[in-house]
């Protein structure tokens, strides 16, 4: 039986990681942004936090904010700056980006669904729900398995 779990931890290994985030921090970017997280990419943010592997790129929480230009993508500051570029997806409530295919196709977490995970992919020409499990698209979007 296929593991989506320990396939993702393989996954991560590979890549490279921001570091695990903990309760209170997670808790903190929920308030900025006034959603709760599913409880999936609250996982992944307490043992991984921001990742980079095999091409896919999930976007973490900045607890470092220093002046230098970081590596990793900060959930809440690009949520704050796609709202303010008006980027299609971010008016929709509750939607919130987590990643993006680097060709303006960005994927979002539908937090009204909460716990649960629901994954839209909003950009040119589409606009659609993609997933309900995270690990099982990143892992699909790591070998190029989404057609969008």
């Amino acid at each position: 039986m296929f593991d989506l779990e320990a396939e993702l931890q393989k996954l991560c290994a590979s890549g490279e990681a921001s570091g695990p985030i903990d309760n209170l921090t997670i808790n903190q970017a929920e308030m900025q942004l006034d959603v709760k997280f599913p409880s999936q990419y609250r996982q992944i943010l307490k043992k991984h936090g921001a990742f980079v592997a095999n091409g896919v790129e999930l976007y973490g929480i900045l607890t470092d904010k220093n002046d230098e230009p970081s590596v990793w993508i900060d959930i809440v500051e690009e949520t704050k700056k796609l709202k303010e570029w008006e980027q299609a997806g971010t008016e929709r409530e509750g939607f919130i980006p987590f990643s993006d295919d680097g060709c303006g196709v960005y994927f979002f977490f539908d937090t009204m669904a909460s716990p649960s995970t629901k994954i839209h992919a909003i950009g040119p020409g589409i606009d659609k729900f993609v997933s309900d499990n995270l690990y099982d698209f990143i892992i699909k979007s790591s070998r190029n398995e989404f057609f969008l």
